[in-house]
């Protein structure tokens, strides 16, 4: 059977493939072309603001019966976005100051690396930049092969 063709809301699904939420679950509308929330018995849409700035839990979200109208949103997990700093790192040598490249490095191993590498990036615009672009690039990566798979 042939499809039609949907409009996709391609600002909220990038949002949604960036920013993984504690309390939802985000999910495709394959009809409509909108990206909808899943949580607490309840679906929003990812531009509701109650929705962006309701309170999050780090218990699971209950599960309703698969719905073949909606395609999951599965973000990278953390292990992935680790993955690509590493390899952004390697690139970077060649592109920054090595000395910043041996700060982020040295924050990499650090026991909570987040906020040590917010605060490299905050330091240094240029490298936070090229990382945003380089993630940007794996996240847009994400999303073609999840819509081409599905």
């Amino acid at each position: 059977m042939k499809q039609k063709p949907i409009r996709i809301d391609w600002e909220a699904l990038e949002e949604a493939f960036s920013n993984p939420l504690q309390d939802a679950v985000a999910h495709l509308d394959r009809i409509t072309g909108r990206v909808v929330l899943e949580g607490e018995g309840e679906d929003d849409d990812l531009h509701d603001e109650e929705a962006a700035l309701g309170p999050t839990r780090s218990s699971g979200v209950e599960h309703r019966r698969e719905d073949p109208t909606r395609l999951t949103i599965r973000p990278p997990d953390t292990a992935r976005k680790i993955e690509w700093l590493k390899a952004f790192l390697a690139r970077a040598a060649d592109e920054h100051p090595p000395e910043i490249v041996a700060e982020l490095n040295e924050g990499m191993v650090a026991a909570d690396p987040a906020p040590i590498l917010r605060a490299i990036f905050h330091r240094n615009p240029e490298v936070r930049d090229a990382w945003w672009v380089y993630r940007s690039e794996r996240v847009q990566g994400m999303i073609d092969a999840c819509l081409a798979e599905n």
